[in-house]
């Protein structure tokens, strides 16, 4: 019976013997990183999960709190009806001669009230190619507007292209004087896009009796000598959106399209303050500047009238246009010229 015992015994020390071929060093470090990488996976798992419950929570959060763009640019941006298209579209009409947009706009969404805004702008006196791409991207940060790329400079703001009351008469005339002559020194196949000061405000309806064959009105700078702020309007387009052709409008609608663009600028102005208003040598920015005021005056007025405006011609035109309303024109400013309609 004793014997028996001490069998039972030296079976279970037998069994609690360790392997002389066990190498419990790397036993212990295949444990430990088993667990550290459990560790790790179960951290990773964790952070994610924790990004993801942010983006999901707080990103909705911040673009209800911030401006959406996305949700102004109805089937994509490629439709007449696309709040971003008339916004911007009447943001560069009436802040720059020559300028439109293509009704093609496009919104990226970023996450956290950030979003990529792309636009195609071109210049009304030059080709314009199908399929262009897009040459302007705005972004929008948690609100703030700001111009990221503009690849042609089209929305650089041109100041002292119109005569103010700080220039000296004599000085301008001076200038007007090496500008035609410079014009002489062009080809006869150029065509040059000029900005007009005239002494007296006009009529448009006046200022449109004054375009030949080779001479049009492109774009008017209303005169309301009441605000600060002097917008423009187009008086041709070469992309219409609805209505009545502008170069067929009267005075009295050219007006009510003007008032039309600024009560488009005065309701959406989240998406262009930061951006500014331009008007010559001045410049307003951050949303301050009131536009009811020129809403106002425009809807007194029921006419456009205008100081300062942009023909384009054709050399000779242009040249026998300066020399005809010389008495009329206080300085002149060549913004663009196209050597040849090819």
């Amino acid at each position: 019976m004793k014997d028996h015992k001490k069998d039972e015994i030296d079976l279970a020390l037998d069994d609690l013997k360790l392997e002389t071929d066990v190498d419990l060093d790397k036993l212990i470090e295949k444990k430990i990183n088993r667990r550290i990488r459990k560790i790790a996976l179960k951290t990773v798992i964790i952070v994610v999960a924790i990004l993801l419950l942010i983006f999901l929570c707080i990103s909705p959060v911040m673009n209800l709190m911030n401006t959406n763009p996305a949700k102004l640019n109805k089937d994509g941006g490629t439709n007449k009806s696309s709040t971003l298209v008339k916004v911007y579209d009447a943001w560069l009409e009436t802040n720059y001669p020559l300028r439109e947009l293509d009704e093609k706009v496009t919104v990226a969404e970023e996450g956290f009230g950030n979003y990529t805004i792309k636009l195609h702008v071109f210049n009304t006196s030059e080709k314009i190619i199908a399929g262009d791409e897009y040459n302007v991207i705005l972004k929008i940060k948690r609100s703030k507007v700001s111009i990221d790329k503009d690849t042609n400079n089209l929305l650089t703001n041109k100041g002292g292209m119109f005569y103010t009351k700080g220039m000296s008469w004599m000085a301008s005339k001076t200038e007007q004087a090496n500008i035609i002559n410079e014009i002489k020194k062009l080809p006869e196949s150029a065509y040059v896009d000029l900005v007009v000061s005239g002494v007296k405000p006009r009529d448009t309806s006046s200022l449109k009796r004054t375009e030949t064959n080779d001479l049009s009105l492109e774009w008017y700078q209303v005169y309301q000598p009441s605000c600060d702020f002097q917008g423009g309007i187009a008086a041709s387009k070469v992309k219409w959106y609805s209505g009545k052709e502008r170069d067929k409008m009267t005075s009295a609608e050219l007006n009510k399209a003007y008032i039309r663009n600024l009560k488009t600028l005065r309701d959406n102005k989240e998406l262009w303050a930061d951006l500014g208003l331009f008007s010559g040598n001045k410049q307003f920015v951050g949303g301050e500047y009131d536009l009811n005021n020129n809403i106002k005056a425009a809807e007194k007025s029921g006419v456009i009238k205008c100081k300062n405006y942009c023909v384009r011609g054709t050399k000779e035109a242009i040249l026998e246009y300066i020399e005809k309303y010389d008495n009329d024109i206080n300085m002149i400013n060549v913004i663009n010229v196209q050597l040849s309609t090819l």
